[in-house]
């Protein structure tokens, strides 16, 4: 069990290992609903080697180009922020 992204993943497969170091797992977690009310939720999500994490409920494929996306926005607001 580990808490990635504020979420505690209760079992997670490693699926595939990208080049670029993004790692996509299939896995089971727990999400908040209302209140204290948690919901076990299956699906797909990758980390990349920086630590960065993206869920997804439809794909692995999903989760990493969303991942992928996240991280070219950060790298461009970082860029963006040394002017």
């Amino acid at each position: 069990m580990a808490t990635i992204g504020g979420r505690v993943v209760l079992d997670a497969e490693l699926l595939e290992e990208a080049e670029d170091g993004i790692r996509a797992y299939r896995g089971l977690w727990l999400e908040q609903g209302r209140g204290y009310e948690l919901r076990a939720v299956s699906g797909w999500f990758t980390v990349g080697c920086g630590g960065d994490h993206y869920f997804s409920r439809r794909s692995a494929t999903n989760a990493t180009a969303s991942l992928r996306g996240k991280q070219t926005r950060m790298a461009l607001e970082a860029l963006a922020g040394s002017d």
